[in-house]
């Protein structure tokens, strides 16, 4: 999403120019990026997005310019000995098929906004306490909209004044999912209250794609029985593999900064796995 965003601010810097949208179509061997990674190269011949890890792209942009028709492919191959040798001497040895779509401003800011509404990923976290600071940074250099949530006004106006998207809970302790595919809620508050009754508001009202519980897989196991004995709700178990507690992925290490980097990491793999 982040490359999604720095696309936009390229693109609107440049309004009424000319453009080629350069898109990954086909690989074969070892290559930086998969089929769909996508670039932009403006008609004075700046670009936007890395196809390689950065040895192929000045290639990439000559073959964009120099194309004669509105629609062409081009294959770049680093698999010979000879391209070791004298060509572009990169560690990934494969094949890479691109086709290149010129377009003018109003064209490709359609395209992206077709794509970010794809690609967008919403976090709710609920917690504002200072071990969330890695994980803020961490979503923000991903480009994903967060936001987070606290019953104590005091720290939700403290968060605010520090330039965060924070919001008191309301009283009936409900999150709005608008978007559920492209939703993640992060249980974090260390009070376990305040997270099992959002939990039972989301239960009650519309789940996301994903719901992580901060803790020991006991703390998950126990919300989830009082669910039942106190809300009278069930966990739907046709939905339990959107469940993840502990959240984040395992073996990443302790502390804030590792917790949140096994956070980061799990919602990458499951929003987007190769497709990033």
């Amino acid at each position: 999403m982040r490359e999604y965003r720095a696309f936009l601010d390229f693109v609107s810097k440049r309004q009424g120019e000319e453009f080629i949208l350069a898109t990954l179509i086909e690989t074969e061997g070892s290559t930086y990026r998969k089929a769909g990674a996508e670039k932009i190269i403006s008609s004075s011949g700046d670009s936007v997005g890395l196809i390689s890890g950065g040895c192929l792209e000045a290639e990439i942009v000559k073959s964009a310019l120099e194309g004669e028709s509105e629609e062409f492919t081009s294959t770049f191959d680093t698999r010979s000995e000879q391209d070791r040798l004298f060509g572009y001497g990169i560690g990934c040895q494969g094949k890479l098929t691109l086709e290149f779509k010129k377009m003018n401003w109003q064209k490709i800011c359609e395209h992206l906004e077709r794509q970010a509404a794809q690609k967008r990923l919403f976090v709710h976290v609920v917690g504002l306490g200072p071990d969330l600071d890695p994980l803020k940074d961490i979503f923000e250099s991903l480009g994903w909209w967060q936001t987070f949530y606290s019953c104590q006004t005091d720290l939700v106006d403290q968060r605010a004044a520090e330039g965060w998207e924070a919001r008191k809970l309301s009283s009936d302790m409900t999150i709005e999912v608008e978007d559920p595919e492209r939703t993640a809620v992060l249980l974090m508050s260390h009070s376990y209250s305040t997270d099992l009754e959002v939990l039972a508001g989301l239960v009650n009202s519309r789940l996301p794609a994903y719901l992580g519980i901060l803790g020991p897989r006991a703390r998950k196991e126990k919300m989830l029985e009082d669910l039942t004995t106190i809300y009278d709700l069930t966990f739907p178990e046709e939905r339990l593999e959107i469940l993840h507690g502990p959240v984040g992925l395992d073996g990443i290490g302790r502390g804030e900064a590792a917790i949140s980097l096994s956070i980061g990491a799990e919602l990458q793999k499951v929003f987007y796995g190769d497709h990033a």
